[in-house]
Formats: C-alpha cells, sequence, structure tokens
C-alpha cells in the first residue's frame, strides 16, 4: 500500500435591553500591577464609552454574577459592540500583555467571533475564533510580547506560555502594532445566517509570561497534528490512519457522477467548448467562463487562493 500523508488542521450570563445605533453607557477602570480590568459588568461605572452597531445589548445573571449578551444580527454584514476610553488605555506597565475576557454562547448555533484592537499608531489588528453551541471559554488577544512578531514561517504564532485561555487565531494580515496603549476594542460577527448570540464577562487586560524557550518545538506530531489539542477524530497510529483512507477511498468507490456532469464537475447540458485536458478560463457569450479539461463550464463553489505567511514578501 502506497504511504498515505493526511494533516489535520486545528482551528485549534434583572434585564436591562440595550439597543440600537449610538448607544453608550460608561464604567470605572481599575488596575494593579498585573491586571487593568475594563468591566466587569457588576458595577456602573465612567471610564469607556459602549457602542452598539446592529445588535441587541442585555445585561443579565449568568452564574450569580453579570456579564453582557450580544444578540448579532442576521439582516447586517457587521454586529457587534465598540469599547473607546475617556483615555487611552495604557498597557505600558504591564509589560508582556494580553486582552482577556469570558465569552460562553448561548444559542444553538456556532459562532464565528471576530475582535478588532486599535493601537496607539491606529492601526487595527483582528483576531477571530469559533465557538461551539454551548461553549464557555476565556479567551485572550497577544498584544505584547517578545515573540508576536517573529517571523516563524506560519500564519501564526503558537501560544508561548501555559494557560487555559484559548488564544484568538490571527486573521488578516500580521502588523506591528504598538499596543503599548489602546485606542477602541471592537468584538462583533460578519455576516451571520442564524441567530447567535454571546455572553462576555471580565474584560482586562492582564500581563502575560515569557515565553517558554522551547514554544517551537513539538508543535506538530508525525501526521500534522497539534500535539497541544485533543478531539475525537485526532489519528494515533499508522494503523488507524490506513483504516481512515481505505475506508474514505471504499466510500469514493461507491459515489457515481452526477448524469448531467463530467468527471471532473463541468455542465454537460452547457455550451461544449474545446477540450483541452486542462481547466481554464474563456470568454463565452461575451462573459467570462470557467471551462474543465472535457470542455464543459465548470461552477466551483470557491476559488483557490494563495497567501503569504511570512512576514516578507518577495520581491519580483
Amino acid at each position: 500500500m502506497n504511504k498515505i500523508i493526511r494533516c489535520l488542521s486545528i482551528f485549534v450570563y434583572s434585564t436591562l435591553v440595550l439597543s440600537g445605533e449610538g448607544v453608550a453607557r460608561e464604567f470605572d477602570l481599575q488596575h494593579d500591577n498585573k491586571t487593568i480590568l475594563i468591566d466587569d459588568f457588576e458595577h456602573a461605572s465612567n471610564s469607556y464609552k459602549l457602542t452598539n452597531k446592529n445588535i441587541k445589548t442585555t445585561q443579565v445573571i449568568k452564574n450569580k454574577n453579570k456579564a453582557l449578551e450580544l444578540s448579532f444580527s442576521t439582516k447586517h454584514k457587521f454586529s457587534g459592540i465598540t469599547l473607546k476610553p475617556n483615555k487611552l488605555w495604557d498597557l505600558s506597565v504591564l509589560g508582556n500583555s494580553a486582552l482577556f475576557f469570558d465569552v460562553s454562547n448561548v444559542s444553538d448555533f456556532p459562532v464565528m467571533l471576530s475582535v478588532n484592537i486599535t493601537g496607539k499608531d491606529k492601526q487595527v489588528q483582528r483576531r477571530t475564533i469559533g465557538l461551539t453551541t454551548n461553549e464557555h471559554a476565556t479567551l485572550y488577544f497577544e498584544l505584547n510580547s517578545q515573540t508576536l512578531n517573529v517571523d516563524t514561517g506560519l500564519r501564526d504564532t503558537p501560544g508561548s506560555f501555559k494557560t487555559a485561555a484559548r488564544k484568538m487565531i490571527l486573521r488578516g494580515a500580521k502588523l506591528n502594532v504598538d499596543f503599548s496603549q489602546v485606542e477602541s476594542i471592537a468584538i462583533y460577527t460578519e455576516t451571520q445566517i442564524n441567530p447567535t448570540a454571546v455572553t462576555v464577562d471580565n474584560l482586562r487586560f492582564e500581563t502575560i509570561p515569557d515565553a517558554k524557550p522551547d514554544f517551537l518545538t513539538n508543535i506538530v506530531d508525525k501526521f500534522g497534528q497539534s500535539t497541544q489539542v485533543n478531539y475525537p477524530l485526532k489519528v494515533s497510529s499508522e494503523q488507524q490512519l490506513r483504516a481512515i483512507a481505505n475506508k474514505e477511498l471504499n466510500d469514493l468507490s461507491k459515489v457515481t457522477p452526477r448524469a448531467d456532469r463530467s468527471k471532473f464537475g463541468g455542465w454537460k447540458q452547457g455550451p461544449k467548448l474545446k477540450a483541452t485536458g486542462f481547466f481554464r478560463t474563456e470568454k463565452v457569450n461575451g462573459k467570462w467562463a470557467l471551462v474543465d479539461p472535457e470542455g464543459y463550464l465548470f461552477f466551483p463553489q470557491v476559488l483557490p487562493t494563495r497567501e503569504w505567511l511570512t512576514q516578507q514578501h518577495l520581491q519580483v
């Protein structure tokens, strides 16, 4: 049997209703030498303004503590809140630091939650994370550390210190943002098809430990899986991998193509163009179309893309 390589990727709660555009609340700021508390939603205060956009926010009681529930819109691309301090949050006193907050998915559907943080230089870094139904987690958004901008060749730097919190994953370009001061925080979703809601609590900036010297070693096993996370489909042996591959091949052997499709998925009932043996583009009735190797029009669900994973781009 040919050697089979399979890579698995881990991308490893009284009610006060506040809704509509431009609604603001104000809170106090507390801090010690390791934590700057933004809000625990227990007491009203006046250090920042909270603004809603296309979202309903509700103060609720969860586990005997107050929290802020965010009910996201299904009618708008952006639905979320923005927190903007009356005076910039000064993180220089923390050293290595990250934004931490507790979150629970209280809806019947998974949520892809995004956070944008604007730094002193007005640059914005975005991170996201997926939350399954009823999942509760503490999340962190790394801001200042000696490893944050290390060019590892990976899309994002792996977690560099031991914590039970989940690291939010980098989205978009990796920017060298000055987070010695923070101008704003946005917590939001984009284009929700299903009604979703989360609760957030205990928003704070915290000092984080120095990176472990070996944080970049042994991060994946020989099957390309994360060594830091266990999950039901994780492969533990070559025998298990071969069994999975054989089952997949057997399942695929029973699949027959649709009668109106070519073996490449092309539309056989549409125009028949020249068969070149390759996928290509061609104008059909004055409009660009994709054509499969047999000459049939081809409609992919997604288009392949390529991204630079390193901080330095080749100049060509």
